[in-house]
């Protein structure tokens, strides 16, 4: 047989367990006490005493950046992305490059090879375009945008100007390569001007 039960209702459980404590802390008091006061002596030496070691300091975790501040930092990544994808040239200069690439593989009889290589240069830009887009509708969520948001503008302005000067080179490569090829040398594209 089990033991009786001594209680029938949570109020009397409570007032039983109430009396056990009581009674505990009636026969020992004098060891609760000093093992009381043998803890506080402990807790006020070691916070009076600065530690030494580096693994007992507190590390002061990093603040959290705000989302703005994460959204700006990925407009910043995509402009150095965007200066890496045109070697950090200027418009002119990189469609130039880009046409000195065209007339190489063109001279080599690969024409293909050479409106590939123009077409990678438009997908790398329409890359980072998509990206661009992506973080902008972000940025429009966020408050206090202003700076952060006329940064990202700026960014696709100036990606719409390249994208325009190598969408008229492939233009003119698929049209009429030769063609192409004697617009070049006499200035005539609209980049140049």
């Amino acid at each position: 047989m089990g033991r009786p039960r001594l209680y029938n209702t949570p109020e009397e459980k409570k007032a039983t367990d109430c009396r056990k404590s009581s009674r505990y802390y009636r026969k020992n008091s004098e060891a609760i006490k000093t093992q009381c006061r043998g803890q506080r002596l402990q807790k006020k030496c070691s916070t009076a005493e600065p530690s030494t070691s580096a693994a007992s300091e507190p590390s002061n975790p990093a603040p959290k950046k705000s989302e703005l501040e994460l959204l700006s930092d990925r407009v910043s990544s995509l402009l150095r992305r965007f200066g890496r994808l045109t070697g950090g040239l200027a418009r002119t200069h990189y469609l130039t490059e880009v046409i000195q690439e065209y007339e190489g593989s063109s001279y080599k009889s690969d024409l293909t090879g050479a409106k590939e290589t123009i077409e990678g240069k438009i997908n790398g830009i329409n890359q980072i375009q998509e990206a661009l887009a992506k973080y902008k509708r972000l940025i429009l969520n966020v408050e206090g945008v202003g700076k952060v948001f006329k940064k990202a503008e700026e960014l696709e302005t100036r990606m719409k100007t390249y994208e325009a000067g190598l969408s008229e080179v492939w233009e003119g490569a698929l049209v009429d390569p030769a063609q192409l090829l004697v617009d070049i040398r006499r200035g005539r594209l609209q980049f140049l001007k």
